[in-house]
């Protein structure tokens, strides 16, 4: 069990703000609702901190938009009003990718890249710079915000104390979003190779392909959307196993083992055989 060291109560957290609040709110409405949220019964408020531009500007420059201003004050209120604060820190997941609520551009680290050759607008997961950048945004953030954040003893069910953490949200599984330059392609072609074990005539007889080997598809034919564009995917595709149906899947178990480390690669060959065959 957490116990609050701002009170000495059960840690009991709500989360206040997200993309455009309360940063387009006023000082006044902060404190109000501070004021509410400590008569509720809660102890700690988490904020919307996640990989934007201006929170390195910030540490960077000493810039203040008008969200990080806001949300600074927020935590001076939180104090003033007996409460703890912390951060939701998520990244590598796209919940701050939404450039038409939150102006401040997301921190990619490396982006991916469309079939085009543009900007995809998404993370590469895998890329050690992306990785590092999301590092660094969460490193920064305690060291700017850290001495005023909610902190917690953890106590066992004697109610023995244990150590003191810092309760923070920091990552759900990332977003495996596609990347069509020759890395990213690379990528996805090499789990098709793992999923099929090799063999480039399993995955012509699912495909419809005539290729010689795995290297020789383009995305076109791997890559469900670019292939069918917007078609749902139907009840008769799985009931036959068309060639639509067999890179829905692929791409599912590509998303679904890629964001769970845990899983590990060389597994997936192992674990998906026979699947849908």
């Amino acid at each position: 069990m957490l116990v609050s060291r701002t009170d000495n109560r059960p840690y009991m957290n709500v989360i206040f703000g997200n993309f455009y609040s309360p940063a387009y709110d006023d000082e006044a409405f902060v404190d109000e609702t501070m004021q509410r949220i400590k008569e509720l019964g809660f102890n700690s408020v988490m904020f919307d901190t996640k990989a934007w531009e201006d929170f390195k500007e910030r540490y960077d420059t000493g810039a203040l938009s008008q969200y990080v201003r806001m949300q600074e004050y927020m935590g001076r209120s939180a104090r003033a009003h007996g409460l703890g604060y912390n951060f939701l820190l998520l990244y590598l997941n796209g919940d701050n990718l939404y450039p038409h609520i939150r102006f401040s551009p997301p921190i990619y680290g490396e982006e991916t890249v469309f079939l085009d050759g543009t900007p995809g607008k998404w993370y590469k997961y895998w890329s050690p710079k992306a990785r590092q950048s999301m590092k660094e945004h969460v490193e920064r953030i305690m060291e700017r915000y850290g001495d005023g954040c909610e902190r917690c003893m953890m106590k066992d069910f004697t109610g023995n104390d244990g150590k003191e953490v810092i309760p923070v949200c920091s990552m759900w599984d990332p977003v495996v979003a596609p990347s069509f330059d020759e890395e990213g392609k690379l990528r996805y072609l090499d789990f098709l190779r793992t999923l099929y074990e090799g063999d480039i005539d399993r995955l012509n007889q699912s495909y419809g392909t005539a290729v010689e080997s795995f290297t020789q598809l383009e995305p076109e034919e791997y890559w469900y959307t670019l292939k069918y564009g917007t078609a749902i995917l139907t009840e008769e595709d799985v009931r036959k196993q068309t060639p639509q149906y067999f890179r829905w899947r692929d791409q599912a178990f590509w998303k679904y083992y890629n964001g769970r480390a845990e899983y590990g690669r060389k597994s997936i060959g192992q674990r998906c055989a026979g699947i849908g065959q």
